[in-house]
């Protein structure tokens, strides 16, 4: 993930975004759709998904896909 600093998140759209998130993973059905999920919430945060090697920077090594392809 990174940091988009032109991205500007309100107050309100955080928990909002965590709350879709979470009634999303409520109904996943597999790693695809948790992986989806997260990846969107990063997005609604304001983050930037990148493949893994492609990390530089302010990059946080974290992996979203949940073992479901490429890691990202």
């Amino acid at each position: 993930m990174r940091h988009d600093e032109s991205a500007v998140v309100e107050d309100l759209d955080v928990p909002v975004a965590a709350l879709d998130a979470t009634r999303a993973l409520l109904w996943a059905t597999s790693a695809h759709d948790a992986s989806s999920v997260a990846i969107d919430l990063v997005r609604a945060l304001g983050g930037t998904v990148v493949p893994a090697n492609d990390i530089q920077g302010e990059t946080l090594p974290i992996d979203l896909s949940f073992d479901e392809g490429s890691p990202c």
